[in-house]
């Protein structure tokens, strides 16, 4: 719901965590936008 909420989109099953959990998301704080969605928490973010 934190994801749905700071992306200004409606609550809904859309945005659940991927199955088996470990993962994601980054947030700008500067900015106050989504940087990006779910990702597993093992791969690197890109620099």
């Amino acid at each position: 719901m934190l994801l749905l909420s700071l992306s200004g989109r409606a609550i809904s099953r859309a945005a659940d965590q991927p199955a088996g959990g470990g993962n994601y998301f980054a947030y700008d704080v500067g900015t106050r936008r989504v940087v990006h969605g779910w990702r597993p928490i093992d791969s690197l973010a890109p620099r």
